[in-house]
């Protein structure tokens, strides 16, 4: 874009920390790449944020809410 001027950006505020839930199936146990990167993601989360985990199994922790999993009454398709 030749000839058009860029206006400075006005400063942005420092952003307080936000208080995330973050919500899986499995978190402790690390056995695939998708609960790995969840476990990294949640501590590059909490560098900057107030994070909870609720999860079901594993261990109950000051950041972490462990519930009972369940499984929707369905009938299986053959």
């Amino acid at each position: 874009m030749v000839g058009v001027r860029l206006r400075a950006l006005a400063p942005v505020p420092a952003m307080d920390a936000l208080r995330i839930a973050f919500v899986a199936d499995t978190f402790d146990e690390a056995v695939s790449g998708g609960t790995r990167s969840a476990v990294r993601f949640v501590g590059a989360l909490r560098s900057q944020h107030d994070v909870v985990v609720l999860a079901t199994g594993g261990r109950d922790e000051p950041d972490r809410l462990v519930l009972p999993g369940f499984q929707l009454p369905l009938q299986a398709m053959r």
